[in-house]
Parts: C-alpha cells; structure tokens; sequence
C-alpha cells in the first residue's frame, strides 16, 4: 500500500474474518487507530517502497491493541 492508502485506513472499522490473534475473538470488530512507517526501501532504479503496520483498538472489555501488516490486513474485511 501507498503512504497515502495506508493513512487513508486510519479511524475505520474492521471485522475480524480470521482467527488471526490469540486475544481477539473471531467475529471481533475494530478501529484502525495508527499506522506506523516500520520500514522504508530505497532502491536507486525503482525509487522507495515503505512497509507499514496498523494499530487497531479492537471492541473488548479489556480494550486489548494490536499491530498488524499488510498481509493481516488482507483477512480482515473494512467496514463503514
């Protein structure tokens, strides 16, 4: 994902479709709160590639966060 993509994520919800983390529940839903730059490629010939994670406040008593990658992100479906 684009710098742009991935910052245009933060504050939607999300539903979580895989049992993707111990602590959260299937079923769960969430809010993307962040999105960290963990790590930028730069390569003369194609220019820069950046690798971007997610923070997500998931709907629980316990509130608990968690990060997750593009990769994750792909077994989650985003709603309205």
């Amino acid at each position: 994902m684009t710098r742009e993509e991935t910052l245009a994520k933060v504050g939607t919800r999300m539903h979580i479709n895989e049992p993707v983390y111990k602590d959260v529940p299937l079923g769960t839903t969430g809010t993307i709160m962040h999105a960290n730059l963990v790590y930028r490629f730069a390569n003369p010939e194609y220019g820069y590639a950046d690798l971007y994670e997610l923070v997500v406040a998931w709907d629980l008593s316990l509130c608990p966060i968690t990060t997750m990658d593009e990769g994750e992100l792909a077994s989650h479906t985003e709603l309205a």
